[in-house]
C-alpha cells in the first residue's frame, strides 16, 4: 500500500466519522476530525497540483487556497471549543 493511498483512507475515514464522533462525544471531537480531513486533503492535493496539467493548476491553486482557509477556521474554533 502506497502512502498517498493511506492518506485517502484515512482522509475518507475522518470526513465519515467526524459527524458522528461530533455528535456522540462533542464538537472537540468532530473538529479536531474535521482539521486532520482538511489537513490530508491539502497533503493530497499540493503534490497532485504540481503533476496536474496547466490548465488544470489555477483551479487546484483556488482549492488550495479555500482548504488553508477552512483549515485555519477549523483550527481557532477547535481552539475556541477547547478553552470555553
Amino acid at each position: 500500500m502506497t502512502p498517498q493511498r493511506l492518506l485517502v483512507y484515512l482522509l475518507i475515514i475522518a470526513f465519515v466519522a467526524a459527524p458522528f464522533l461530533g455528535l456522540l462525544y462533542g464538537p472537540t471531537i468532530g473538529l479536531m476530525l474535521l482539521t486532520l480531513a482538511i489537513a490530508l486533503t491539502l497533503g493530497l492535493t499540493i503534490p497532485a497540483m504540481e503533476q496536474s496539467p496547466p490548465e488544470q493548476q489555477p483551479r487546484l491553486a483556488l482549492m488550495i487556497k479555500l482548504n488553508w482557509a477552512m483549515l485555519v477556521l477549523a483550527i481557532v474554533f477547535l481552539i475556541v471549543s477547547i478553552i470555553a
